[in-house]
């Protein structure tokens, strides 16, 4: 499967270290914002579960930079297999 490390840096003074992590739940309350003719992506500063031990979140909210390696490929395959037995007069 096709997988990237997703390397998070804490903005700190002091980085305490390293922590390989998995993946934490992250909320956004994005906002458009144009600019000098451009868009970028603005609004509020995003919030989770900060204190989930072992996740992403929760190393950047304690100091330290965290690598998570993440599988591009979101395909739920089990259900898709559970799909093909559906009668919807659908070919797979």
């Amino acid at each position: 499967q096709f997988t990237v490390l997703n390397v998070n840096v804490p903005n700190v003074p002091q980085v305490k270290g390293m922590r390989i992590t998995r993946q934490g739940i992250s909320i956004y309350r994005d906002a458009l914002v144009r600019s000098n003719g451009a868009y970028q992506i603005g609004g509020e500063e995003p919030t989770g579960v900060l204190d989930e031990l072992g996740t992403d979140i929760w190393a950047l909210a304690e100091g330290y930079a965290s690598i998570t390696p993440i599988h591009l490929d979101m395909t739920a395959h089990k259900l898709m297999a559970d799909l093909m037995n559906w009668d919807m007069g659908v070919e797979g």
